[in-house]
């Protein structure tokens, strides 16, 4: 389920915990720069969000994500920073 698809070509998958996977590969056959990706997947096939085809959502090159307090009740911050 977590294998390449016409956009993107795996080389490794980097994270892959309850349903979410993130990868390393290449984009749309440009072997020269190594890119990250991510997707929702269920080990029984099924995707997540249930829409044909599923495909790896390309990240930008440089990204830092905070979420660690995103469930606390008290703040719910989520913060993407660009780089």
């Amino acid at each position: 389920m977590l294998e390449s698809t016409s956009r993107f070509a795996v080389v490794e998958i980097i994270h892959n915990n309850e349903g979410f996977a993130i990868a390393r590969g290449y984009w749309n056959g440009a072997t020269d720069e190594m890119r990250l990706a991510c997707r929702w997947h269920e080990m029984d096939g099924i995707r997540r969000p249930t829409v044909a085809p599923a495909d790896w959502m390309l990240l930008p090159p440089r990204l830092v994500v905070d979420y660690l307090d995103a469930l606390d009740p008290r703040g719910r911050t989520v913060r993407l920073t660009f780089l």
